[in-house]
């Protein structure tokens, strides 16, 4: 555990360093701009982390610092650690490539939290590109700035400014496939920022844990996350208000938490097959839902919830239901038909909270085709009469209910 073979480059600029190995050692890239790893292989780590871009004594922001592809093994450290780097506007620095940490003993990825010696570490607007973190004891890529209980930040945006964990990290996240991390398979904050193709499957923990609002995601991905089965951990969570267009959620078993819980966010083209609506907790679904049978669980802190079931198959017939809160332990369902191209209203059930049922009659005499169900009814007006239609076992009759 304490032997360290340990290479340092220090207060550098444009530096390459091709094929980087070790055999318990780490690379140190301590106060540089434009110093890139490329390819590292046989690389085995030692106590800290396998390659690290520091600084730890200055207030100064680093740039276009990179690890290109290849991999590491090992360390008790992260697989590579940021230190207060800022790409800037471009987003010269980060991971990128197809690299592959395995085994770490922290996270792959990492960038660093809060402060040391007094002076934030967080990093702004890097890259984190193809990366495919496996078996990290902790996380396979942790993105986040802040950590833990919130206090004032040291030569960095004041809470005042932004609040815990909603800091303008602005990274650039994509193709990400985390595999049976101990941890959280892709884990992050901030109030900015893009990812996209994220693939996180049978993580201990959680698969997706972004912390934060005002970020979009495209195409997130959880296969049989949760996988130590722990009560209150969901497999994708994203708390604050984002933009989500495409989830899928695959389990051949059903953990403990929930599958997403994203109560903030408008999530578009959800696929969950075999995913029991009790375990999906989103503000609002729009768009496509696949699947023969859907469950749907409209978020209870909305007033109002609708779906809209628009088949591909146009010999069923699309429909509409509105869940509507009206009070403390009660609710109002509108059912409606997609007639002429508009919703018509079909059945209200607890209106008033009265505990009846509304049933729409129809304005116009109804032709026989119109009841072809044995032992059932429909009613409509017949001038000043309502009329019932009813098929008793096949035979047709009309009865008058009004006159």
């Amino acid at each position: 555990q304490n032997l360290i073979s340990h290479l340092i480059i220090s207060n550098s600029s444009g530096i390459d360093v091709f094929y980087p190995k070790a055999t318990f050692g780490s690379y140190e890239s301590f106060k540089n701009n434009n110093v890139k790893f490329w390819y590292p292989r046989d690389f085995y780590g030692d106590m800290s982390n396998c390659i690290a871009f520091t600084a730890w004594d200055s207030t100064d922001y680093y740039h276009g610092n990179y690890v290109i592809g290849g991999s590491t093994n090992y360390g008790s450290g992260s697989g590579v650690c940021f230190y207060r780097n800022d790409g800037g506007v471009g987003h010269d620095g980060g991971v990128i490539g197809g690299f592959t940490p395995y085994r770490c003993g922290e996270s792959g990825v990492k960038t660093y939290q809060n402060e040391v010696n007094g002076i934030s570490q967080r990093c702004y607007n890097l890259r984190f590109i193809d990366i495919n973190p496996i078996e990290t004891y902790y996380d396979g890529v942790d993105l986040n700035a802040d950590y833990g209980t919130p206090t004032e930040r040291q030569h960095d945006y004041t809470l005042a400014q932004y609040a815990w964990n909603n800091l303008p990290t602005n990274h650039i996240v994509s193709n990400i496939q985390a595999y049976k991390t101990h941890g959280v398979g892709i884990f992050g904050d901030g109030s900015t920022g893009f990812y996209r193709d994220i693939y996180a499957s049978y993580s201990r923990g959680a698969g997706i844990f972004i912390k934060g609002s005002g970020k979009n995601f495209k195409n997130l991905t959880s296969i049989q996350n949760n996988a130590a089965n722990t009560p209150g951990e969901n497999q994708i969570t994203l708390d604050g208000a984002n933009i989500i267009d495409g989830v899928n959620i695959i389990n051949y078993t059903q953990p403990t938490g929930l599958a997403i819980f994203a109560p903030n966010s408008t999530v578009t083209n959800l696929n969950a097959p075999s995913v029991p609506s009790s375990s999906i907790n989103i503000g609002n679904i729009e768009g496509l839902v696949v699947g023969n049978l859907i469950h749907v669980q409209p978020n209870l802190a909305n007033q109002t919830s609708a779906v809209y079931l628009n088949v591909v198959n146009t010999s069923v017939a699309s429909k509409r239901e509105d869940t509507i809160k009206i009070g403390p332990g009660a609710s109002e369902v509108t059912r409606y038909v997609i007639s002429g191209s508009s919703p018509r209203l079909t059945m209200r059930e607890n209106h008033g909270d009265f505990g009846s049922v509304n049933i729409a009659f129809s304005g116009t005499v109804l032709p026989d085709e119109a009841v072809p169900d044995a032992n059932s009814y429909a009613v409509y007006w017949d001038g000043t009469n309502l009329t019932a239609l009813i098929n008793h076992g096949g035979v047709l009759t009309r009865q008058k209910l009004t006159t």
